[in-house]
């Protein structure tokens, strides 16, 4: 039940982004009449509150629905694969443990709408942590957000299957799950902004790789903690990618460095691309399938 204070105003004060919703719930909603979600195994979903605090507490007549994602069981036999989707990493995919349920996948297009007044007088039936509340933010505004890097670069990157599995070694790797981004900057020889298409085939792109890595903050003098094994990760993470580029043609890496978050700025954001895994379009190899998915 919703808390007396809650149910006294007739509000949703205690549903918040992040929060679990009950089975009853979800199975009032229907997912036959949802043709993305008609593949699920509705009895192993658990939603998750999606919508921004204020606009699941705003008026009905103003926020009559509140967002939510569901996620499902992860398959047993993908646990390397979904690795891959923590923290954010796989700008379709995520992977949560959710409060109750253990590990949890949810990708981004089976969004779906839940009629406030389904929620009135119930209570959450959980809440995801803080850190995993805000990487949910973060995770589903890249959908919008994300950079998109010009076909030609693509291209050369996705050449030869050898280069393929390299990159895909590169992001399941424990290294790179130690570090927060790979950022690209595109210039020309005399490191001036550089032309993101390339107009003849035998032009090559010049970059300038940032790899960025969490820090921790000293309570006492608010100065930056640099660990370091992350540290080496990061550097580690930047020699790989290096080595990558170094095998193929066309993509020529003319500085690079790992750099903690607390020196890489809003400025920086201006020029640099963050490199996602699923850089191309249309990967494919990107998104791992849901167990229902799986023949």
């Amino acid at each position: 039940m919703t808390s007396p204070a809650a149910a006294a105003r007739g509000d949703l004060t205690d549903w918040r982004q992040g929060s679990l919703v009950g089975d009853a719930v979800r199975d009032a909603l229907c997912p036959d009449d949802r043709r993305h979600l008609a593949d699920l195994d509705w009895s192993q979903v658990t939603l998750v509150l999606v919508s921004q605090d204020c606009d699941i507490c705003a008026d009905e007549g103003i926020e009559p629905y509140a967002d939510a994602l569901p996620f499902v069981p992860l398959q047993p036999g993908a646990v390397d694969r979904d690795a891959q989707c923590r923290g954010g990493r796989n700008p379709r995919r995520l992977v949560l443990d959710l409060p109750g349920r253990g590990p949890m996948a949810a990708e981004q297009w089976r969004r779906l709408r839940i009629p406030k007044p389904a929620l009135h007088g119930l209570q959450p039936t959980g809440q995801i942590p803080t850190d995993d509340a805000t990487c949910l933010r973060r995770w589903l505004g890249r959908r919008y957000t994300r950079a998109a890097f010009p076909d030609a670069f693509n291209n050369r990157l996705d050449a030869s299957r050898k280069i393929r599995e390299k990159l895909e070694r590169l992001w399941a790797s424990a290294d790179a799950q130690q570090v927060s981004g790979i950022y690209i900057r595109f210039v020309d020889q005399d490191d001036k902004p550089g032309d993101r298409e390339i107009l003849t085939p035998d032009e090559s792109y010049h970059i300038v790789v940032r790899v960025t890595y969490p820090v921790g903050l000293d309570p006492a003098t608010g100065n930056a903690i640099v660990a370091p094994d992350i540290k080496a990760s990061a550097d580690k993470v930047l020699e790989s990618f290096d080595t990558l580029l170094d095998s193929l043609d066309g993509i020529d890496m003319d500085d690079g460095k790992p750099v903690p978050e607390t020196d890489f700025t809003l400025h920086d954001l201006r020029f640099y691309l963050r490199f996602d895994r699923d850089f191309r379009s249309n990967d494919a190899a990107a998104i791992v399938p849901l167990a229902a998915d799986a023949p």
